[in-house]
């Protein structure tokens, strides 16, 4: 991790786990995920994904946070590459305030309550839900687990289609050529 990340990483008292920082801004979990240039809010967002797409519909633009992913525990951001390293910096944490501020309008429960199972956190353990660090109780590492297998699944079955697709159009286009050939 480079000394940006690390003096960042101090600056806000957050904790560095492999190339991953993590903390709380403003009363919930956040985190900067510096190999996929990815940052994130995360929270027991289930049922509140409607009401969070609408206000990001409505906000994104002023905040130029760019493209985002919305899954059951975190809100995600993409670092856009021409920020300078003091507008990182700035970018981030104006994007994680002000989505901190609209969990709050929304009451969605904060970083004392687990984002997996919206629990109390009694016995605070760290995972990871994708690539995301997500402070849950001891008792729910085994629904992480679960969590995480399934989205394998989802990927692996989403690539094996994308790649029949692939295929499909690659032989088409072979017996278009051919039949083209055929006819001249």
């Amino acid at each position: 991790m480079n000394l940006f990340w690390k003096n960042f990483a101090q600056q806000y008292n957050f904790t560095i786990d492999n190339k991953c920082l993590y903390g709380v801004i403003d009363n919930y979990q956040v985190f900067i995920h510096t190999p996929s240039y990815t940052y994130g809010i995360v929270a027991n967002i289930k049922d509140k994904k409607d009401e969070i797409v609408k206000w990001l519909e409505e906000n994104n633009k002023s905040m130029s946070a760019g493209n985002y992913i919305i899954t059951d525990y975190y809100v995600a951001f993409r670092i856009l590459v021409n920020w300078t390293f003091t507008g990182t910096k700035n970018k981030i944490l104006d994007v994680l305030q002000n989505m901190a501020l609209a969990f709050k309008k929304l009451e969605i429960l904060d970083c004392n309550y687990s984002p997996v199972d919206g629990s109390l956190l009694t016995t605070k353990t760290l995972v990871y839900i994708h690539h995301a660090p997500v402070i849950v109780n001891e008792e729910t590492k085994q629904i992480v687990d679960e969590i995480n297998q399934n989205q394998g699944k989802e990927f692996k079955k989403a690539a094996i289609f994308y790649c029949a697709i692939i295929a499909a159009a690659l032989i088409g286009v072979g017996l278009g050529f051919l039949l083209f050939s055929l006819f001249i």
